[in-house]
């Protein structure tokens, strides 16, 4: 249903296009940005308490374009350098790296919360969940960039909403995790 509504170009209902993949969270209460910004972290969910179900909209992201979005990494290191070689130096592996503004009920109009999608230390099959497409096949492939693209650009319409898991870092940064786009 949410995905033939998605052909439409405008869209007057609600649209979840996502779904969680982590069975202890997949039933977990809904929390809002500003229950989560507020928490001391003792009422989310995980090893931590650290984890929560959201819903939100996706207003915008640092990078439109699939490729912007692809970084290069070092575990050992911890370094980061851009995406522009064709094969990565040893050590180094492709990894997602974006930055998304969502807003959901309790933001205030005109604010945003930056959700960070990093696939630093993830193995391949958590860094193709999400999009379903890992970064090496998105910077192999032209016809996978745009898909990519594709996809981000839905996100980003009115009225399409994610059901998600985010996790707070220690140091206070939203992170996407644990959720797959339900849209091709």
């Amino acid at each position: 249903m949410d995905i033939a509504l998605m052909k439409q170009e405008r869209i007057m209902h609600p649209v979840i296009l996502s779904t969680i993949t982590e069975k202890d969270m997949k039933y977990a209460p809904v929390t809002s940005f500003e229950q989560i910004i507020a928490d001391d972290g003792k009422n989310g969910r995980g090893r931590d308490k650290n984890k929560y179900r959201v819903r939100f909209s996706i207003d915008a992201l640092q990078n439109n374009k699939a490729g912007e979005n692809i970084k290069l990494f070092n575990a050992d290191t911890e370094a980061t350098k851009d995406n522009t070689v064709k094969a990565p130096a040893k050590g180094f592996k492709r990894v997602f790296q974006m930055q998304l503004y969502a807003k959901d009920p309790s933001v205030e109009h005109n604010q945003y919360v930056k959700l960070l999608y990093y696939t630093h230390g993830m193995d391949e099959k958590k860094a193709t969940e999400l999009f379903g497409v890992s970064p090496n096949e998105v910077t192999a492939s032209k016809e996978e960039a745009a898909t990519l693209e594709n996809k981000l650009k839905k996100l980003q319409n009115f009225n399409v909403w994610l059901d998600a898991v985010v996790e707070r870092t220690p140091s206070g940064f939203l992170m996407l995790r644990d959720t797959a786009l339900t849209v091709q």
